[in-house]
């Protein structure tokens, strides 16, 4: 049994400005030679290894660094895609249309990031890329000497979503197609000595993007489709070297489309890759670390909740750290791993990367010292063993206030764990009520903590009238001034 829960990320992480203009060279259709491309990437790397060794991260990446995107770097490696493909907004955003405006006007200055269309035979016809990335990231694990490294590469599923398939006679068609090309990356990166993770947003986000017109279960067969073929890709590798990450989208928006993870897990649980990556830190998400423990979870699967939000400006008090916690009394704490709930981005490429803004504000937290300044996403993931409290002793402590110690201190049984989030969640439901900042309340948008007046927040909290789960009856909070819900 381990002594302590790991730690690791999804993978991208914010380019240093000098591979930002290399990839921006690159992305507008001036070639860059080699050479000159390597000679900046190289060390870049390997600091952003080096970066994560030094703030405690068990697992690490390159940081995708020499990729334009996660799923579109693909027509540098594979034939068959060109051109560029109209977004499929979500389902959420397309009922705020005024809020999509103001996210494309703070994108006016990202690297545009084409997605070509599938527009003949998908097949292998350039393998140096891969080459090059496994020789920098091998260059910069040998330096640092980490527990363990990871490589990312798209599921077939991941691929159709961003790259429309304009060429094959059937979805299926196109996604064995695919397949078939990835597998020899699959099977490269773990050939390599590093684990593999395959990034499978199609499986969550896929609802409210190019299947968003379908039903419930059109959708739910695909994705069960989408597994199976991943599985063939993925057939003759082990499985303990491969992890799955599984998300919604990693974009600022109500998301109050997204599919539950109730309705999917049976399905992603089919996958072969042993480690699951999803969400755990952000309001949609935060709560469904409970649908594990009503599901037969495999004997050799771990799970690693996402404990800290890239699309957020705030930095998590404790829902991702609980999240963790619940699961290492489900699973035991060796089938548990902390990781970050979404890819971080660049300010320079995508969504705003608020990690790297937020962490500017931080002192204290960062085991070396105070943070007082963030160049670096390893900063965010310092975050991860000091400030949520996961390492070294498997001190994991659900609220300094409410007193609640796992690991050393005391075992915390189901029913406790979850009369206390039962305090949150309540706290959390009365918060949706009160105003935001001329925004409408409960759309996620915008979340600055404007709540009105004292008195007005005594009142709310006087006549809301919220259920108890089974487990508060017994263990609920005491009443305090004004009705709220007192530690």
């Amino acid at each position: 049994m381990t002594d302590r829960i790991r730690i690791t990320h999804v993978g991208s992480l914010p380019r240093p400005d000098n591979v930002c203009g290399l990839l921006r060279r690159k992305i507008e259709g001036n070639p860059v030679d080699d050479g000159a491309f390597d000679t900046v990437l190289a060390p870049a790397v390997d600091a952003v290894v080096a970066r994560q060794v030094e703030c405690g991260i068990d697992l690490v990446s390159d940081g995708e660094f020499a990729k334009l995107g996660y799923a579109n770097y693909l027509s540098d490696r594979l034939s068959g895609f060109d051109g560029d493909s109209p977004r499929i907004p979500g389902g959420d955003l397309a009922e705020f249309p005024g809020y999509v405006k103001k996210l494309a006007e703070r994108r006016r200055d990202a690297l545009p990031l084409p997605r070509p269309a599938c527009i003949g035979p998908v097949e292998v016809v350039n393998t140096k890329p891969l080459e090059d990335d496994l020789r920098r990231l091998r260059h910069a694990v040998d330096a640092v000497r980490p527990s363990g490294a990871f490589m990312n590469a798209p599921s077939p599923g991941v691929v159709a979503i961003f790259q429309p398939n304009r060429y094959y006679p059937s979805h299926e068609d196109y996604l064995e197609a695919v397949a078939a090309a990835m597998r020899h990356e699959y099977a490269a990166i773990i050939e390599a000595g590093f684990d593999l993770q395959i990034d499978c947003p199609d499986l969550g986000m896929g609802r409210h993007t190019i299947f968003r017109d379908d039903d419930e279960k059109t959708f739910l067969d695909h994705a069960r489709r989408h597994v199976e073929i991943l599985n063939a890709a993925l057939a003759g590798l082990p499985p303990e070297r491969m992890r799955m990450h599984l998300c919604w989208g990693n974009y600022e928006g109500p998301h109050h489309h997204d599919i539950p993870l109730s309705r999917i897990i049976d399905i992603v649980l089919m996958a072969r890759p042993s480690t699951l990556l999803f969400e755990a830190a952000n309001p949609r998400h935060a709560h469904e670390w409970k649908v594990f423990k009503d599901v037969a979870i495999p004997d050799d699967k771990i799970l690693c909740p996402g404990v800290i939000d890239s699309c957020s400006n705030y930095i998590e008090h404790g829902t991702g750290r609980r999240a963790a916690a619940a699961l290492a009394g489900i699973v035991g704490r060796e089938r548990v791993m902390a990781g970050s709930g979404l890819r971080v981005f660049d300010l320079r490429r995508r969504w705003p990367c608020r990690s790297r803004h937020r962490l500017g504000q931080v002192q204290g937290h960062a085991q070396k010292g105070p943070i007082s300044r963030a160049d670096n996403f390893g900063e965010v993931i310092a975050l991860k063993g000091e400030y949520l409290s996961m390492r070294e002793e498997i001190d994991v402590r659900l609220d300094e206030r409410l007193g609640a110690h796992i690991g050393k201190s005391r075992p915390i049984s189901t029913e406790e764990m979850e009369a206390r989030v039962w305090r949150y969640d309540r706290l959390r439901r009365i918060a949706q009520r009160l105003p935001r900042c001329g925004h409408s309340p409960g759309t996620g948008v915008c979340f600055t903590g404007r709540w009105g007046s004292v008195p007005r927040m005594r009142k709310i909290f006087k006549r809301s009238r919220l259920p108890r789960t089974s487990a508060s009856t017994t263990s609920g909070p005491s009443r305090g001034r004004g009705g709220a819900a007192q530690p």
